[in-house]
């Protein structure tokens, strides 16, 4: 009997753990993540990556071990409001369009 109850706890403990990290993952995956579909929302993206970029580049020194880590994350940020940017260009032509064909 003495041998039972911590290989029950362990089991119990582990069970739990098991289950809570399931939970724990379902609902992040559950959650949508915002996507902005509109132009605005695009630009405004567009901005705040490229905000990003320049404080990563301001971070970086040639001095410091980590600069490949600031440069890493600058370049990333940059390529993503490159394309964030040619998204919101052509939003901004399917919107343009489509105000052209309801004048139409």
């Amino acid at each position: 009997m003495n041998r039972i109850s911590p290989t029950l706890v362990k089991l119990v403990s582990v069970a739990t753990l098991a289950l809570g990290s399931v939970i724990v993952t379902s609902a992040g995956f559950a959650a949508s993540p915002s996507v902005p579909s509109t132009a605005e929302g695009l630009q405004a993206e567009t901005a705040h990556h490229a905000t990003m970029a320049a404080d990563y580049r301001a971070r970086m020194r040639t001095d410091e071990k980590r600069a490949i880590v600031w440069f890493t994350q600058a370049n990333h940020c940059e390529q993503k409001a490159e394309q964030l940017r040619l998204a919101s260009r052509q939003a901004d032509g399917q919107s343009s369009s489509q105000r052209d064909a309801a004048v139409l």
